[in-house]
Order: structure tokens, then sequence, then C-alpha cells
């Protein structure tokens, strides 16, 4: 019987030692896994960071379009000029809303033409779309982040689009004579 209980003890030391082997292996894939997951997250930090940096430049390039658009305007004599800042809106596609009135279509041509040209000198960069050229009442340049209206006098109070966005933050710039 003797022999038969060391028999028995000898199978459960190997049967412990097997456990205890595979037990030791498990923790080092946990550990490995825990390792990759620090590395991932390290990863995942430093990649918001530029991100948020990029985010930064981008806003920095809209305002900076804003500020272009605007002084294309006021060196065309263009009237009423409204800058609406949507940063910080939750869900807005877009930075600025810049709105100007023309004295005729001819002006409001002459305005976007100035514009157009202005920003593709600073920034090098071309309307991704243009509205209402065909008759100049309103004219769109869309720059994605930044939209400019040009209106004629009787369309920009019709539309009125000061009135949709009156929560916004909006700044008025005196008409340069």
């Amino acid at each position: 019987m003797r022999n038969k209980e060391k028999f028995v003890n000898l199978q459960l030391d190997c049967k412990i030692v097997s456990l205890t082997d595979k037990l030791v292996l498990n923790i080092s894939k946990l550990v490995l896994m825990i390792k990759k997951l620090i590395s991932d997250t390290k990863k995942f930090l430093r990649l918001k960071k530029q991100l948020n940096k990029t985010m930064e430049k981008d806003k920095t390039a809209s305002t900076l379009l804003s500020k272009i658009a605007i002084k294309a305007i006021q060196d065309k004599l263009g009237k009423d000029i409204t800058l609406i800042d949507f940063n910080g809106v939750k869900g807005s596609l877009f930075d600025y809303y810049v709105i100007c009135t023309a004295n005729s279509p001819s002006h409001a041509d002459s305005l976007a033409e100035e514009i157009r040209k202005m920003i593709k000198q600073e920034m090098n960069i071309k309307p991704h779309k243009e509205e209402g050229l065909q008759n100049c009442q309103w004219v769109l340049l869309d720059y994605f982040d930044v939209i400019i209206h040009i209106f004629l006098p009787d369309t920009r109070e019709f539309y009125n689009i000061e009135s949709m966005w009156k929560d916004v933050k909006q700044t008025h710039y005196p008409n340069v004579n």
C-alpha cells in the first residue's frame, strides 16, 4: 500500500507542478497583455495630443481665413460685415460665417473675386464650392470651416441669417468709406 500511496503522491505532485507551470505561463501572458495595454494607452495619449494640436491649428486657419475675407470685403467697400462665430457650438459643421452686403450684382461679383484672390494669395486655397454667381443676389463661398455670404440688401433683409443665429457670438464690423 505504501508504494501505491507514493505513486498517487507522485502523480499529485506532477499535476501540481503542471498546474503551477500553466499558472506561471498564464501570469506571464497577463503581464505581457498589461504591458501592451500600457504601451497602447501611451500611444493613444500621444495621438490625442497631436490631434488636439492639429485641431487648434485648424481653428487658427479658419480664424485667419475669416480675417482675410473681412479685409477683402473692406478693401472692396462691402457693407454691414458680420462675423458669426460657431466655435464651441455643439454639432456645428463650420467655425465661422462671414456675411456682408453688396451694392449691386456687379459689386457682389467683385467682392467674391477679391475674397477668392486674397485667400488664394495668403493661404493658397480655393473655395470648395461657390453658389449664386449667376445672378449675384446671394453669393456663397464655401471654404469648409468658413462660409462667406455676400448679399444684395433686399436678399439679406429677406433671409436675415443673423437672426437665425442670434444666440451665437456675432461681431459687427464698421463700414469703411
